[in-house]
């Protein structure tokens, strides 16, 4: 019995997490046998979990409850749920669900959609001028030679616990380059920043997006940006706002929907002075932080 409560506490803890894998255990709940359907994604992700083990825990633990009881308690009322380990932890991930779900203003609210909030954001970025960034560097996109350069970049610019893998970082320029924009020191020839995101038609960000390079899809309605860095030595100067508008410009060309993006308490006023709305917090946990989750509507 103390495998199964460990392993389920154990899984419990991550799904709150990561809410990806919260999602998908809930998806079990669906199925035509949910039970096995749970068991089976629990298998997949290194829980050796079975259904008969399951059950007979529950019974097991109630079991002993009652014998603990004075007088051995054999004529306690059984509470319902209480020797059901499965039906528990479904309870504990659905209360975690909810409280994001309600933490959050849904993204399909009349403000956002408004024709008026779009055509801001349009103008805003029709009227910007580049001509005296592009005097000094040249944006376009990475270059498979430059990817180095970008890890480098990451680690100077994000703490340890927030950076991705290198070997995801890899993953990253090679496959959604065409959303990976760079500026270039025009003296240098160097990277001075870079953004770079992932296109899908997904519209709420989850951590799996910084490192599955597989959820990207050239095509997608939306983009989620997954990093946004400047060198130190170019700060001030305004290049990060450059950087975004022009990203956010050339997503408007190709009909994108919205641009999301998670970010600190710190930066949401930033974020909002580019046109970026707060929806409230994210359920990212990355980096073991409280991200905002916030979002630029191009095109309703």
């Amino acid at each position: 019995m103390a495998e199964i409560t460990d392993m389920l506490e154990e899984l419990e803890k991550r799904a709150r997490k990561d809410k990806a894998l919260r999602q998908c255990l809930l998806e079990t709940r669906k199925a035509s046998e949910p039970l096995l359907a749970f068991c089976a994604v629990c298998q997949e992700i290194g829980y050796e979990i079975y259904p008969m083990e399951l059950v007979s825990a529950g019974e097991d633990f109630y079991a002993a409850m009652k014998r603990s009881t004075n007088g051995g308690g054999e004529n306690s009322p059984m509470l319902e749920g209480e020797d059901d380990f499965y039906e528990l932890f479904f309870a504990n991930i659905e209360e975690q669900e909810k409280k994001e779900s309600c933490s959050k203003e849904p993204l399909w609210t009349k403000e956002y959609l408004k024709e008026k909030n779009c055509q801001k954001s349009r103008d805003r970025l029709e009227k910007y001028d580049f001509s005296e960034k592009e005097k000094l560097f040249e944006f376009r996109k990475i270059l498979p030679e430059e990817t180095d350069q970008a890890i480098e970049i990451e680690k100077i610019c994000f703490p340890a616990n927030e950076l991705c893998s290198d070997a995801s970082m890899r993953e990253r320029t090679a496959v959604t380059s065409d959303v990976f924009l760079t500026a270039v020191d025009r003296n240098t020839g160097e990277i001075a920043g870079c953004l770079s995101g992932l296109a899908t038609d997904e519209y709420e960000f989850r951590d799996d997006f910084f490192e599955n390079m597989k959820l990207h899809q050239p095509e997608g309605k939306n983009i989620m940006i997954l990093g946004l860095s400047v060198l130190p030595q170019y700060r001030g100067q305004g290049l990060a706002r450059d950087l975004m508008y022009r990203y956010l410009r050339e997503a408007l060309e190709q009909k994108r929907r919205f641009v999301i993006l998670t970010c600190l308490d710190a930066k949401v006023h930033m974020y909002e002075k580019m046109g970026f709305y707060d929806r409230g917090i994210s359920g990212s946990v990355w980096g073991g932080e409280k991200w905002h989750e916030m979002v630029c509507v191009l095109n309703v």
